[in-house]
């Protein structure tokens, strides 16, 4: 095992997160503008928009955060991850 960087897991795995967060990326600045326009929408609604997002990234972060360091990153990244790239 080589440094972290020169792993070819780590570059899947950081490849994937960061095209996964090109999508909320892209959406958050342009969303409440399109439901002002579209739906004429308030500023709650506008908010309250990302809530689901938030809670599931909050959640996400202080369950696999502490899960990962316990049984190892290899172990955790393969159990909480469903897609095929971070299976190796």
């Amino acid at each position: 095992m080589g440094p972290v960087t020169q792993q070819y897991g780590v570059w899947c795995v950081s490849g994937a997160i960061t095209f996964a967060n090109m999508g909320i990326a892209m959406l958050e600045p342009s969303l409440p503008i399109w439901m002002m326009d579209t739906m004429h929408a308030g500023r709650w609604k506008q908010g309250v928009t990302f809530l689901p997002a938030s809670v599931s990234y909050l959640i996400g972060t202080n369950l696999f955060g502490p899960l990962g360091h316990r049984m190892g990153r290899y172990c955790c990244s393969g159990h909480s991850n469903p897609t095929p790239v971070a299976k190796f």
